[in-house]
């Protein structure tokens, strides 16, 4: 696990990558996100390309649980992605039917070869779509993203099993941080 400029770094491959993530989203949710809030996980991405599946997956699998933290709401899973072209409908709709939302933006990154597999996270939005040159808005208070590959153009051929791996740990992160929220 490492800190840069307010932004932490977790390396999927380390065997104990799961608690660093946990323990990492729960320092930084704790100092910004408070009950009186409407919690919004909000899974950027889509099906349809291996390497953008990482919210959809992390979305779905959230869904699959009996129950997140303090009544957290999902938006984007795999039946249902929140893609480029549902994304300003969707923000528009948190903001609308949520009172005083506090975003956690997940999505998948591109980054340097040295750094995919590699899990981010920090307070403050993400602007999805700049690494394929989207002109989206900025969404989140918090966000985590997935570095998958380094070029565009490998978002297809993307492994299945890494976007699983990094899907998973940020599962098991906000389930056991948000536990606490319940106490």
């Amino acid at each position: 696990m490492t800190l840069t400029q307010n932004i932490t770094y977790i390396n999927t491959e380390d065997s104990l990558a799961a608690q660093h993530f946990t323990r990492a989203f729960h320092n930084t949710i704790k100092d910004a996100y408070t009950k009186d809030r409407d919690l919004i996980i909000l899974c950027i991405g889509t099906d349809r390309v291996t390497g953008d599946a990482l919210g959809p997956m992390v979305g779905h699998m959230l869904n699959d649980t009996a129950r997140i933290g303090p009544g957290a709401t999902i938006y984007g899973t795999l039946d249902r992605p929140v893609h480029a072209k549902k994304l300003r409908h969707t923000i528009y709709n948190i903001y609308t039917y949520h009172k005083n939302p506090f975003v956690v933006a997940i999505d998948a990154s591109l980054g340097n070869s040295g750094s995919i597999g590699y899990l981010t996270l920090g307070q403050g939005g993400i602007k999805p779509g700049l690494g394929v040159n989207k002109d989206l808005p900025k969404i989140g208070d918090m966000f985590i993203t997935g570095i998958v590959c380094s070029h565009v153009n490998d978002m297809q051929t993307t492994r299945l099993n890494l976007v699983v791996k990094m899907a998973d740990i940020v599962k098991i992160g906000i389930m056991e941080s948000l536990k606490e929220f319940d106490k």
